[in-house]
Formats: C-alpha cells, structure tokens, sequence
C-alpha cells in the first residue's frame, strides 16, 4: 500500500480501528466484531470488514510485527548489557548490529542478487560484505582490549595481594597506578 487508507475502517478514531484490529487477529468472527462497534454506535458491514481484513489490517499485522522485531532487538540489547556488567556500550552495539544483519541474512535469495549482480548493481550486497568486516574486527578488537583489561586487572590484583603482606611500597603503588592508568 503506497498511500492512506480511505475506507470505512480507516476511517474511524484510531482506538476503533485497533480494536478492530485486535478482534480481528484474536480470531473474532465479523458478527461479534460489528456487534462490538454497533455498541459503540459505529455501523459496519460485513464486505467492509472483509476488504479491511486483506489489506488495513494487513498493514496493521505488518507495522506490529515490526514493532515487536525492534522490541526483541530492544530486549536483547538490554540483556547483553545486564549479563555481561562492567562491559561497554560497545560490545552491546556489536552484538544487536550483528543481530540485525543475521536478520537480512535469514531472509537474503541469492537469486536477486545474481540478477542484481549481471546488472552491475553490486553496491548494496559491496556495502553488506563492509559491514560484516568491519562489525568483525570489531569484535576482535573488542576482544583483545577485554583481554589486556583482565591481564591488567590480574596484574593489579597481585600487587594489591604483595601489598598487603610486605606493605605498600611507593614502586608498588606506582605499577599499580601504571596498570590502571592504561584500562
């Protein structure tokens, strides 16, 4: 659908039409469904509610499938953060950005991009096949900075440890200083 909807159904305030929408995808059968809207002083007819059910609702399904896809990437980023505390914003970015390409991934036909490709159109699949490198390294990077964090944070430990039996010297004090100056 390329514009607004105009009929009956698209026309009402937007709490009828999600109502309906709701009985609809809840399996209401239309008598229930212009019964309900009769109550409401709204006056429906059966054909109106079968073309609102191709394509209005339609659209509705879709825009609410959507809704819940960012709400699930919303949840995973969420979870990313709240699992892995004292990790950075970052690793929860790499981690939903490759969510989403393994998304595109799911529903990616080759088929289309060898009809993209014999037309010499290759800049989108060029830019995927960046991405998916750069989110890589990324995460490598990420890796390997996790690693020298953790090394430090031993080395840290062990001074601390050193510490606390032979006492706090000041060359002690300064490779902690060193060690934490470079987290």
């Amino acid at each position: 659908m390329n514009g607004k909807r105009t009929g009956t159904i698209a026309c009402l305030p937007s709490e009828a039409r999600e109502e309906i929408n709701k009985m609809l995808s809840n399996g209401a059968r239309y008598r229930e469904i212009i019964a309900a809207m009769a109550a409401k002083g709204i006056k429906l007819q059966k054909n109106v509610l079968t073309t609102w059910m191709k394509g209005g609702h339609q659209d509705w399904l879709a825009v609410e499938e959507h809704l819940m896809r960012l709400e699930r990437i919303r949840d995973f980023a969420l979870r990313v953060v709240k699992e892995n505390q004292g990790t950075v914003v970052q690793e929860a970015g790499l981690q939903v950005a490759a969510a989403q390409i393994y998304e595109v991934l799911m529903e990616f036909d080759a088929t289309v991009l060898k009809e993209h490709l014999k037309k010499g159109d290759a800049h989108g699949y060029a830019k995927l096949v960046n991405v998916m490198a750069r989110l890589g390294d990324g995460g490598l990077k990420y890796e390997k900075y996790r690693g020298e964090v953790a090394e430090r944070k031993e080395r840290v430990l062990r001074e601390l440890a050193k510490g606390k039996r032979g006492g706090m010297t000041k060359a002690r004090f300064e490779r902690i200083e060193r060690n934490l100056n470079l987290m």
